[in-house]
């Protein structure tokens, strides 16, 4: 794919990225024995894939909260949320409860504290959140999405926010963000006509208030809009269209900003299910 390059694997799944300093990328995907897959850049090289085990019936979500910090979450054969995380080494997998319909989604807005989304099995999204111990699991209440399958993507741009997209129909996003407390969900139309897309989605943020959404588009492209925080609306777009960056997508995507504060890396599961990384420039301040 022109623009983009093989990571090798053989993933059976999206995948998720994480980076805790410039120069550092982490990688993460289900294998074909459903282990959850590792591989990093570090000293301007990638090291080869390992195992880090388990057994899992969804994608995996990874964020990092400070430097040499990487927390993983999964949907394990219960259907329960599972937890495995690095701090200079690979501790063992932590059960954390909850029903899921699908994979989860988490966001980190400071140090030691962490904030897991999911659906539940009465189709609301449900947040466990880390603050020095978890917290016991409490419902946000309306669901973001009804479409078949509700992968939510979730971010924070600054300390004390996080926002929250899923695809929802006809071509429109489901928003919610939370500052304190979480606001209600809107729906946003992707520009000024809208383009198919299908539920799977990424977010990231390189400075406060802005954000980049990626998107496998309805050519199975990966596609990109930026975004900037708004207050009284939830998010507002940068640009009138998507941006398309081609390629050939068989996942949703994975997005996490550069330190560098300019640009994306973008990991998705290709045609021959390698993974594959592409590096797009942010667009939320056009």
């Amino acid at each position: 794919m022109a623009g983009w390059d093989s990571l090798g694997g053989a993933l059976t799944s999206a995948p998720a990225i994480c980076s805790w300093e410039q120069g550092r990328l982490d990688v993460f995907g289900r294998g074909t024995d459903n282990a959850l897959w590792h591989r990093s850049f570090a000293n301007r090289a990638w090291n080869d894939w390992e195992s880090l085990g388990g057994g899992l019936t969804s994608p995996p979500a990874a964020v990092s909260w400070g430097p040499g910090r990487i927390d993983v979450f999964v949907r394990g054969t219960d259907d329960a949320l599972w937890h495995r995380w690095f701090d200079g080494r690979w501790h063992g997998w932590e059960a954390l409860g909850g029903l899921l319909n699908f994979g989860p989604a988490v966001a980190s807005w400071g140090p030691r504290r962490l904030d897991v989304l999911v659906r539940g099995r009465d189709n609301a999204l449900w947040q466990r959140t880390f603050d020095r111990g978890w917290k016991p699991w409490t419902s946000v209440g309306d669901p973001l999405t009804t479409v078949p399958l509700p992968a939510l993507a979730a971010v924070s741009s600054k300390e004390g926010r996080i926002d929250v997209v899923a695809a929802g129909t006809h071509n429109f996003l489901t928003h919610k963000s939370w500052t304190g407390e979480w606001g209600i969900a809107r729906w946003l139309g992707l520009g000024e006509s809208p383009i198919t897309f299908d539920t799977s989605l990424a977010i990231s943020s390189w400075r406060a208030d802005s954000l980049d959404i990626f998107m496998r588009g309805g050519d199975r492209a990966l596609v990109q809009i930026g975004a900037t925080t708004e207050e009284t609306t939830g998010i507002g777009f940068t640009e009138p269209q998507p941006r398309n960056h081609g390629g050939i997508l068989t996942s949703g995507p994975a997005a996490v900003a550069s330190h560098s504060g300019t640009r994306n890396d973008v990991v998705v599961r290709g045609t021959d299910n390698a993974l594959w990384h592409t590096s797009p420039a942010s667009r939320s301040q056009l």
